[in-house]
C-alpha cells in the first residue's frame, strides 16, 4: 500500500510558498518579464516545494482526488491573465486557413495565394513564426485548430482548449493511480508541475491534444476495454506522432486481434490527402536541425550528417531493450518517452511534457531535475549577465540529470514508496536439489556458518542418489516435491516461518555474515521488496576461477546493478509479504530467477548487496567449463532474451521448453548434464 495521506497545515505550509512562486512568475509574464533572470529562478524554485507538497497531500480516495484535480484547473486557470507563446498564433492561422478552404500543408503563410487572407487577418499573420513553411503538425492537430477557429480566432479560447484538455489528462491520471492504489497527491506531480502549468496553461501549448488520449488509451488497456483503448492511442498519434511508441507496450498475443482499432484514426488524414508526401515535409526538414538535446549534441560533432540516421538506431535499440525488460504498457511507454526526449535532434522545453506526464505514476528526481532545469533554456541573456555561455548551461542541464539517474540507478530514484515494510527478523534459506549429494553437505555447512539462518530447508525433487538422507542428518528440514527449480522453491518457500526467504543453490557457498547483511539492508531499505547478492565463480576446489568466469561474474554483478535482473546463482532473497503479493515463488522449471525478479520490480527497489573486491557467494563453474564459456554464454543469452520476448507477448511454450533447451548437451557431448543446477 502507498505511503499514508499527510496532515492539512503541513500542506498549507508548503503549498503557500509555492503559490507565491507562480504568482510572481504570472506577474512577471504579464509584464514581460520572462526574459529576466528573476522569471527563471521563481521557475525552477517551485519545483523546490513541490515533492514536499505530495508527500503532506492531506487527503485520500476520491476527494483527495477532487482536490488535487481542483487544485490543478486553478492554478492553469490562473495563468490565463499571462500573455500567449508565439506557438499559439501559429495554431489559429492554421485553423484560420482551413476554414478558408486550403490545405496548411501545402501553403506556407506567406505564400502569394494566402496574402489576401494575410491582409484580412494581419493582426493574427504578423505573429505567425517560420511562415515560409507549410504545417509541421499532425492532421488530428490540425483538425482541433479548425474546430476551435470556427468559434472564435482567440488566443484565450485556445489556451482555454489546452487547459480543459490538460484537466482531462488529470482525470485520466487520476483513474491509473486509483486503479493501482497509488494516493491521490501523486497527482500533484503534473497537477502542479510548473512545467505543465507555465508552458501548457501559460503558452498553451499542444502537448495536452496528444496526452489525454494516450492516458485514457493506456487505462482502457489496463483495464481490459482493448479497442477503445487501441482506438485511442491511435488518435493519439493523429494529434502528435510521438505517441505512436506507445503502441508496442499494448500488444499482446491476446490483443493482437483489435490492434488494428489503432488504424481507424488515420481517416483524419483524408482531408488533407492532396499534400501527399509533402504531409511530412517541414517534420522532416526540422529533423536535420539539433538544439539543446541530449544525444544529438554529443553525436553531431562526431558524425555530422549521419547523426539522424544513428540517433533512429540509437533509440531503436532502447525501445528494444525496454521492450523486453518492461511488461507493465503504462511503465514501458514512459520509459520509451524518456529515451525519446534524450535522442531528440531539437528539445523544447514543452517537448517534456510527454514523459513528464507520468511522474505521477512513476516519480522520479531526474526528471524533477530536467523539468526544473528548463529554467536554463528561457529567453534569458545569461551571456550578458556574465555568468555562463550556452555550452555551461548545457552541461549544468543534463550534467545534473545524468548524476541523478546514476543516483537512482545505484541508491533508487523512487520518490514515493508503494509499499513499506516492516524489518525483518527472522530468515529461512531454501536449497532446491536434485541428486546433488556430493554437495548438498557443503552447502548446508556453509549456510550454517554464515550465520543468522534461523532454518535451512532443502526442497527435494526426488533425488535417487541419498541427497535428502545427507540433508537430514544435517538436521536441515527437508520438503519433496515434484522435480523442477521452481516448483521446488515454491513448495520449500511454503514451508518456510522466516520472514525472509534466501535461495541457495546447492552449488552455491555464501560468505560469512550475507544473511545478517539481508536482514539489515531490508530494515534499512523498507520499500524493498528483496533482492541479490554480488557473486565470483569458484572451480571445484573452491578457488577463485579463472579470468573469463571472473568475466562473466563481473557482468552477471552489473547486470543486476543496472537492471534488477538477478540470476538464481546469486543468492536471491525476498521478503515474505512480497512474496504473498506478487501470488508466491514463480513455479516454472527454468527462468523462475528471472521471473521472481521481474516480479518484484513491479514491487519496489530491488537491493544488490554486496560489491567491491567482496562478492557474497561464490558459484560452481563446472557448467562453465564443461560447456566451454562462448557456448554457454550464448545460449543463456539467447533463452533469456527470446525467454523474455515470449513472455512479453505471452506468447504459449510448453513448460519444459527452457528447461530442456539450456540444459541440452553441445553437439558431439553424450555426458548427461546435471538436470537441475546450472
Amino acid at each position: 500500500m502507498d505511503a499514508p495521506a499527510g496532515c492539512g497545515r503541513c500542506f498549507l505550509a508548503r503549498a503557500a510558498p509555492f503559490a507565491l512562486c507562480q504568482a510572481g512568475l504570472i506577474l512577471l509574464a504579464g509584464q514581460g518579464g520572462r526574459i529576466s533572470p528573476c522569471f527563471a529562478g521563481l521557475y525552477a524554485l517551485s519545483f523546490v516545494f513541490l515533492p514536499a507538497m505530495v508527500r503532506a497531500f492531506p487527503l485520500t480516495g476520491r476527494r483527495g482526488f477532487a482536490l488535487a484535480l481542483g487544485l490543478g484547473l486553478v492554478f492553469r486557470l490562473a495563468w490565463l491573465a499571462a500573455p500567449p507563446d508565439w506557438d499559439i498564433w501559429r495554431y489559429i492561422w492554421e485553423g484560420v486557413v482551413q476554414l478558408a478552404g486550403e490545405n496548411p500543408y501545402l501553403l506556407p503563410p506567406d505564400a502569394p495565394a494566402l496574402a489576401g487572407l494575410a491582409e484580412l487577418h494581419r493582426d493574427i499573420w504578423a505573429n505567425v513564426f517560420a511562415r515560409g513553411v507549410t504545417a509541421i503538425y499532425p492532421p488530428g492537430l490540425e483538425l482541433l485548430f479548425r474546430l476551435t477557429a470556427a468559434v472564435a480566432l482567440s488566443p484565450g479560447l485556445f489556451r482555454l482548449v489546452m487547459i480543459l484538455l490538460d484537466a482531462g489528462c488529470l482525470a485520466a491520471l487520476a483513474l491509473l493511480l486509483a486503479r493501482r492504489g497509488l494516493r491521490p497527491g501523486r497527482l500533484l506531480y503534473w497537477a502542479l508541475n510548473p512545467l505543465a502549468l507555465l508552458f501548457i496553461a501559460g503558452d498553451g501549448h499542444a502537448e495536452p491534444a496528444q496526452l489525454l488520449p494516450l492516458l485514457l488509451g493506456l487505462w482502457c488497456v489496463e483495464s481490459g476495454r482493448t479497442r477503445r483503448g487501441f482506438l485511442l492511442l491511435g488518435l493519439a498519434a493523429c494529434m502528435k506522432y510521438f505517441a505512436v511508441l506507445a503502441l508496442p507496450f499494448v500488444l499482446r498475443r491476446d490483443t493482437l486481434s483489435r490492434a488494428w482499432w489503432a488504424l481507424a484514426p488515420l481517416v483524419l488524414f483524408l482531408p488533407f490527402a492532396e499534400a501527399g508526401p509533402r504531409l511530412f515535409a517541414t517534420l522532416a526538414a526540422f529533423s536535420g536541425q539539433h538544439f539543446w538535446g541530449f544525444a544529438p549534441e554529443i553525436l553531431w560533432p562526431l558524425f555530422g550528417a549521419a547523426t539522424p540516421a544513428l540517433l533512429v538506431l540509437l533509440l531503436a535499440a532502447c525501445l528494444g531493450l525496454i521492450l523486453l525488460a518492461a511488461h507493465d504498457p503504462a511503465r514501458g511507454a514512459a520509459l520509451a518517452f524518456a529515451c525519446l526526449g534524450l535522442c531528440l535532434p531539437t528539445l523544447h522545453p514543452w517537448y517534456l511534457a510527454l514523459p513528464a506526464v507520468f511522474l505521477p505514476l512513476f516519480p522520479s528526481r531526474a526528471w524533477l531535475w530536467l523539468c526544473a532545469a528548463q529554467a536554463l533554456c528561457l529567453p534569458v541573456d545569461w551571456t550578458r549577465l556574465g555568468l555562463m555561455d550556452w555550452d555551461w548551461l548545457w552541461r549544468v542541464r543534463w550534467g545534473g540529470f545524468l548524476l541523478l539517474l546514476g543516483w537512482g540507478i545505484l541508491r533508487d530514484d523512487r520518490l514515493q514508496r508503494e509499499n513499506r515494510w516492516p524489518a525483518p527478523r527472522s530468515l529461512s534459506v531454501v536449497i532446491p536439489t536434485l541428486n546433488e549429494a556430493a554437495r548438498i553437505a557443503d552447502c548446508i555447512r556453509a549456510a550454517r556458518a554464515a550465520g543468522h539462518a534461523d532454518e535451512i530447508i532443502v526442497a527435494d525433487g526426488g533425488s535417487s542418489d541419498g541427497g535428502a538422507a545427507i540433508a537430514r542428518a544435517l538436521d536441515a528440514r527437508v520438503v519433496v516435491s515434484p522435480p523442477g527449480r521452481g516448483a521446488q522453491i515454491a513448495a520449500g518457500a511454503r514451508a518456510a516461518t522466516g520472514e525472509v526467504i534466501a535461495v541457495l543453490h546447492a552449488d552455491c557457498r555464501p560468505a560469512s555474515g550475507v544473511f545478517r547483511r539481508m536482514l539489515d539492508a531490508l530494515a534499512a531499505h523498507p520499500a524493498a521488496p528483496g533482492g541479490a547478492v554480488t557473486m565470483r565463480y569458484a572451480d571445484a576446489a573452491g578457488e577463485p576461477a579463472g579470468p573469463r568466469a571472473a568475466l562473466v561474474a563481473a557482468l552477471n554483478n552489473l547486470r543486476a546493478l543496472l537492471s534488477s535482473l538477478s540470476f538464481g546463482d546469486q543468492l536471491q532473497f525476498v521478503r515474505r509479504e512480497a512474496l504473498d503479493r506478487i501470488g508466491g515463488f514463480p513455479e516454472l522449471p527454468l527462468m523462475e530467477d528471472v521471473e521472481l525478479s521481474l516480479r518484484l520490480k513491479e514491487l519496489g527497489p530491488c537491493l544488490l548487496l554486496g560489491g567491491g573486491a567482496r562478492p557474497w557467494v561464490a558459484a560452481s563453474d563446472r557448467r562453465w567449463t564443461r560447456l566451454g564459456f562462448a557456448t554457454n554464454f550464448g545460449r543463456v543469452l539467447r533463452l533469456l532474451g527470446v525467454w523474455l520476448l515470449a513472455r512479453r507477448f505471452a506468447l504459449a511454450r510448453p513448460a519444459g521448453h527452457y528447461y530442456a533447451r539450456y540444459y541440452a548437451p553441445p553437439p558431439g557431448d553424450d555426458a548427461a548434464a546435471n538436470p537441475h543446477q546450472p
